[in-house]
This record gives C-alpha cells, structure tokens and sequence, in this order.
C-alpha cells in the first residue's frame, strides 16, 4: 500500500504496479498457505495422552476479543480458542498438575480485565478446580509472559518443566523465549493454519482471509528477527523477580 501511495503522490508507476501486485499476490491462498506452512515448520497436532509429564501447563494468550454489552464491556472468544482447550485437555490427561494462564493485557486497554483472569473463570465454569490453576501478573506480549511465568513458578516452588500451548505458527518464538528464561519446554502446538484440502482454482483468487493469514504471518516473522536480535546483542536477560 505504501508503494501505491508513493507511485500515486510521485506519479510514478512502477511503484504503483508493484504494489498492486505485492497486495494481489498476499491475497492469494496459494501464497497464505505457503507462508502458514514456513511458519509452522512441519508441525503436527499431538495426543495429549503421549506427551511427556512436566511441572506445570502453561497456556499463551491472545484467543479473546472485547465486546460491547449494555452496561460495558465483555470479554468473548475469538480466534486461538484452541490453546485454551489445549490446556484442558492436557490437564485433563494429567501431564502436569497446574494449569498457567497469563494475565495478558495490552497496553491500550488498561480498562478491560486482563485475559487470563477471563481464562480461568471458563476453566472453573467447566469443573477445573481453582487448586490447579494459577495466574501471573499483567503482561502485554511474549516476552513478558515468559519472564511472568518464570516469577510465579519461582515464587510457588514449582519446577521449570513445561507443556508450553500456542498456536502453532507462534510456538517457534514461544519456545525460544521460554528456554531463555530456563525452562525446559515440550510444546503442544494448536490452532494450525494449514489447510488439509486439495489445490482448487479459488486459491488463485483475491481473498480477504488469505490476506490477513499472510499479514499475520509476515509480522511472526519480524518478531522473530526481532527477538532473534535482543538475544544476540544480550538483551534478552533472565527474570530475576
């Protein structure tokens, strides 16, 4: 977009022809699906009976949405809803005996309660015993979960052995993340973006799904690079709180 904003104020039309096809080709599914598949790295969704015993779940944030009611606001599913269910499930299985979710709250919405405190009331509504859930403080992206979830298993003396649950596109970041604070991570990816179907004519179609998959992608991506950076200049420190 920025290059057809260029080509048009410069009235110049290369920009503007490559923007057009950049926006084209990132609404493709034929393009989606192939930045989904990179993300994902050959992943595949496990058993929650074969996974390996750890110390304690931790479920990621990010598969909640504000909306409004007619006295203010709520909070309501939204896509990711996987990592929930995959937190249950593996607690359910008992692979771990505490279930972690992080009080994700980002920054512009200081209003609302953060989301984890929204998680764990859906997993006592179900059955799960308020005994084996627990809570970090406030964090606002990855990194901050990782050192969040560092503070609070420090301080109830549980050990650093982790099911870590994300989505799968998310989990190479996650993982690197949490390792750095010293944990020792299984992950338990879900909430996949690849689709299981056969190529039709429609992939090579505009489609406004395919377009935010490859946006959503493209910026894991510049997070990676991102961290990937922090870490190789030393600023990606251990939580020492």
């Amino acid at each position: 977009m920025g290059l057809v904003l260029w080509g048009t104020f410069t009235r110049r039309r290369w920009p503007v022809f490559v923007g057009v096809a950049l926006l084209y080709a990132s609404s493709l599914q034929v393009v989606s699906q192939r930045f989904v598949s990179w993300s994902e790295q050959g992943m595949s969704r496990q058993v929650a009976a074969e996974v390996p015993v750890a110390d304690a779940i931790v479920v990621l944030g990010g598969m909640t949405t504000t909306s409004p009611t007619a006295t203010g606001r709520t909070s309501e599913w939204s896509d990711g809803v996987d990592r929930f269910m995959g937190g249950i499930e593996l607690l359910r299985a008992e692979r771990a005996p505490l279930l972690i979710f992080t009080r994700g709250q980002v920054p512009w919405m200081r209003e609302m309660r953060p989301e984890g405190e929204f998680l764990a009331e859906e997993a006592r509504a179900i059955g799960i015993p308020s005994s084996r859930i627990a809570l970090t403080r406030v964090a606002a992206n990855t990194a901050e979960e990782a050192r969040a979830v560092r503070a609070l298993v420090d301080s109830l003396g549980v050990g650093r052995r982790i099911l870590l649950v994300t989505s799968a596109f998310h989990m190479s970041r996650s993982e690197r993340l949490f390792t750095g604070q010293g944990f020792t991570v299984t992950p338990f990816p879900v909430d996949f973006g690849q689709a299981l179907r056969a190529r039709t004519p429609m992939d090579f179609l505009p489609d406004a799904e395919a377009f935010e998959d490859t946006d959503r992608m493209l910026r894991e991506f510049i997070g990676r690079g991102y961290y990937r950076v922090r870490s190789a200049i030393g600023l990606d420190g251990r939580a020492d709180d």
